[in-house]
């Protein structure tokens, strides 16, 4: 069994793109820069996350360029060949959830997918809490 889960924070470099599959399904792609370090050896690394089904369509108005965001999902790395014939390697992201650092102005960020099932006792299938606790 293998675990495949990357997250990560960044800012989008661009606003994100919304196409459609020919069977309807959106597929929503924004890359976002991480930054490590600081000073002298400070490095940006780029990573193309791809967003599927009403996910994109729901996401697309508040992943604008600039917007802080932390991203966890499936990492993807794409190795191909340039006209050179030189290797390049890209890595990607199937995002699974989206967390917004801070909301930009007049923008109010929605909450992530993971925080609004933790907060939905009904999308888990258990009933919410009730004000007896049996034990102290």
């Amino acid at each position: 069994m293998s675990i495949n889960n990357l997250v990560f924070t960044g800012n989008c470099g661009g606003d994100m793109e919304v196409r459609y599959t020919k069977a309807g399904k959106a597929v929503g792609s924004v890359n976002v820069a991480m930054t490590q370090g600081w000073g002298e050896s400070k490095k940006t690394t780029w990573v193309k996350c791809t967003v599927w089904g009403d996910r994109a369509d729901s996401l697309a108005p508040y992943l604008k360029k600039g917007t802080p965001v932390t991203m966890q999902g499936e990492l993807e790395i794409d190795v191909w060949q340039n006209k050179e014939g030189v290797d390049q390697t890209s890595i990607g992201c199937r995002v699974n959830s989206v967390a917004f650092s801070q909301a930009k102005s007049g923008n109010e960020a929605p909450q992530s997918t993971a925080a609004k099932q933790a907060s939905s006792p009904q999308s888990s299938g258990q009933q919410p809490f009730d004000d007896d606790i049996p034990f102290s």
